[in-house]
């Protein structure tokens, strides 16, 4: 199992492919291996990796709530950028690895060659979805399982996906339930509790698509097409007929997503630049 020591934890990830290095960090309740497809279509041109982030998966989980901040997550991407010595990292973040993705541009910008955003937001929690988002952290520590498996499907996939790929969502669910609960809640409230960074937008120079599911539950589209309108350098597609987790319910689009706007910045670059 491939593992770097940063920030204080064992960061897993997987890695495939020769060229230049693209990061791809996932979302809240998913890890590296949900990013399989977009590794197979691109490792023929790209050097890969894909993390699993603090308390998720295979990475290991701290006890301090404060170390769960999207600012210090960051630090723990970073960290491993620095130990594989892969940057600047061409950057894939869905939903939480784009919020990471944004705060690495402006903490960190020299470590990224461009931004690819997914299902996300620059903004803060709207304070409804945090009281439904804490419901669901009891239920899961109290071992409440059944609503949990009815309302978690349906606010990460698109209908079609829940319908015709139930071995998926059984299997993703059952991850869910065997992961180390404690971590899952941290990362959970974690995300809850980020900063809105919507009035920094304008300070991150570089290529940026800003990509978003038509039927994502958890953050409007609405959002997303506001964000990209904010950072001078991003243009903005709709995934047609995605939820949350595009990069799982499209996979074929979302790879085609990121292959075809990394080509374009590459051509784009003069010689001898990072793009």
């Amino acid at each position: 199992m491939l593992t770097v020591s940063t920030n204080g934890i064992e960061m897993y990830y997987e890695r495939k492919g020769s060229g230049e290095p693209l990061l791809l960090v996932p979302g809240l309740l998913f890890g590296a291996e949900h990013w399989r497809p977009q590794i197979d279509a691109l490792a023929s041109d790209y050097d890969v990796i894909a993390v699993d982030l603090r308390g998720q998966y295979h990475t290991t989980t701290t006890d301090d709530q404060a170390d769960y901040d999207m600012w210090n997550q960051t630090e723990d991407v970073y960290g491993l950028i620095q130990a594989l010595g892969i940057g600047p990292v061409h950057y894939a973040g869905l939903s939480m690895g784009g919020f990471i993705g944004m705060r690495m541009a402006l903490k960190h910008p020299e470590a990224v060659r461009d931004l690819i955003l997914i299902d996300t937001q620059a903004h803060g929690e709207d304070e409804d979805k945090k009281a439904q988002y804490a419901a669901f952290r009891k239920l899961y520590l109290e071992g409440v399982i059944e609503p949990l498996e009815a309302a978690l499907p349906l606010s990460f996939f698109c209908d079609d996906f829940i319908a015709n790929h139930k071995d998926a969502v059984n299997a993703w669910f059952g991850n869910l339930l065997a992961g180390n609960h404690q971590g899952t809640v941290h990362a959970s409230q974690g995300v809850d509790d980020r900063d809105d960074i919507a009035d920094r937008l304008g300070e991150i120079n570089l290529p940026t698509l800003v990509a978003h599911g038509t039927e994502d539950v958890p953050i409007e589209i609405e959002k997303a097409e506001a964000m990209a309108s904010l950072i001078p350098r991003a243009r903005f597609v709709r995934i047609e007929g995605a939820g949350h987790q595009s990069n799982v319910d499209h996979p074929d689009e979302v790879s085609a997503l990121i292959g075809d706007f990394l080509a374009e910045v590459r051509q784009a670059a003069p010689a001898g630049t990072a793009g």
